[in-house]
């Protein structure tokens, strides 16, 4: 997660099924803010905690006026490439 303009939050689920990563939202996220998201159905329980929008990757679609996730995956692009490019590789204990 990732507010725009703010701080990064970036952890481990035990996995990515249904809700998992839910109660982990919920943690951090205030009640008051819009989630901008792709639309994996995972994220649909959010809908009834948050102002929830969502772009349609399966679709093409990848901005929508203010909606689009390009902040986080920015930040998963420069990890990647950083892992790959300088590290080689990183176990799980160093994620």
């Amino acid at each position: 997660m990732i507010e725009r303009g703010g701080k990064l939050s970036a952890k481990t689920v035990k996995d990515v099924k249904g809700i998992t990563p839910t109660p982990e939202v919920i943690k951090i996220v205030k009640e008051s803010v819009t989630i901008y998201t792709d639309e994996w159905t995972g994220y649909n329980s959010l809908q009834r905690l948050y102002d929830h929008s969502f772009v349609k990757h399966n679709q093409g679609e990848y901005v929508n006026g203010r909606i689009h996730t390009n902040t986080i995956e920015d930040f998963w692009s420069l990890l990647k490439r950083g892992i790959t490019g300088i590290y080689h590789f990183t176990s799980k204990k160093h994620l």
